[in-house]
């Protein structure tokens, strides 16, 4: 499934547009013009929850406040699988070949009330789109301000996206064994006991109820996430040195991180990224465009880079 079409009518902060996507969609242009918020329409049509709707969208997204915004596309190129989530929805009648027009709606009544209808077109009935079938449409977003595009140690990362996603098959009970054993050296070590006594001796003197050494556990992050590999970490060696991606320039992180997202992005259909090139060097910049042009799904770039 793949974006054929786009409009946008009475949005704040775009003049009303409609654009015919190819292959890939690239807004180019400076600052505060409007690019993120195209992206931003895109997502509240493809992706949003109804709750991330509702939460989201104010009056001041209007440009007439007393008229609907409107957000349209079409989408075409569809999977089996495709059209078996849209069996009611999708045209076969239009002569450029099947088409499914997808519509969101935002309203605000004289109270400042909001209503948001999002639907697809010509389906005979009047359901609104449903989760199974927001997930079918495959869209993913990373945002210019994404916490994900920050490879350090103390958040979550698309690293983490990944190594969930492993499937470690034959290998997962040596895993799991390995696991055991170092929660096992953990609970039973001597010099972390102390630890855990000292812990304990402070925490009873700030909390209403007195803590002993055994209500403390330190655990790792296998035994408390229930997930063999977590807190692993991803290690890049230069001249024989192993470095964190966390300790890597910000313009190396912000390539590794864009280039994680758009491995763990291979099974969205389009994928929408905001400023790809933040601290990327030109020549990375250039090196980016090739693989995010590459890849198997259509790209939606929101960029101020114009060189």
């Amino acid at each position: 499934m793949r974006l054929k079409r786009l409009s946008i009518t009475n949005h704040s902060r775009l003049e009303d547009v409609e654009l015919e996507v190819r292959k890939h969609l690239v807004l180019v242009g400076p600052n505060d013009v409007g690019k993120s918020s195209v992206l931003r329409c895109l997502n509240m049509l493809l992706g949003a929850s109804t709750a991330q709707l509702y939460s989201s969208l104010t009056p001041d997204d209007l440009r007439i406040r007393e008229e609907p915004m409107v957000i349209q596309v079409d989408l075409n190129d569809f999977t089996e699988d495709d059209e078996a989530a849209f069996p009611d929805e999708i045209d076969t009648s239009s002569p450029s070949g099947k088409v499914l027009t997808l519509r969101l709606e935002a309203t605000f009544d004289a109270n400042g009330t909001l209503a948001v209808d999002r639907r697809a077109l010509g389906s005979g009935h009047n359901r609104q789109l449903s989760r199974t079938q927001l997930d079918a449409i495959g869209w993913k977003m990373l945002g210019a301000m994404a916490t994900n595009r920050d490879l350090r140690d103390d958040r979550r990362s698309v690293l983490d996206e990944i190594l969930e996603k492993v499937e470690l098959g034959a290998e997962q009970a040596d895993f799991d064994a390995l696991a055991a054993s170092l929660q096992d050296q953990l609970t039973g070590s001597a010099v972390l006991g102390t630890l855990r006594g000292d812990l304990a001796g402070q925490l009873s003197k700030a909390l209403p109820d007195p803590v002993t050494r055994d209500d403390l556990l330190l655990v790792s992050g296998a035994t408390a996430d229930e997930e063999v590999l977590s807190d692993v970490r991803l290690q890049v060696v230069k001249c024989g040195v192993p470095r964190n991606l966390s300790e890597q320039s910000d313009g190396m992180r912000a390539l590794y991180a864009l280039a994680l997202y758009d491995l763990v992005s291979v099974g969205a259909n389009v994928v929408g990224i905001d400023e790809p090139e933040v601290h990327l060097h030109p020549t990375s910049q250039r090196s980016l465009a090739r693989l995010l042009q590459s890849g198997p799904n259509q790209k939606i770039l929101a960029s101020a880079f114009h060189r």
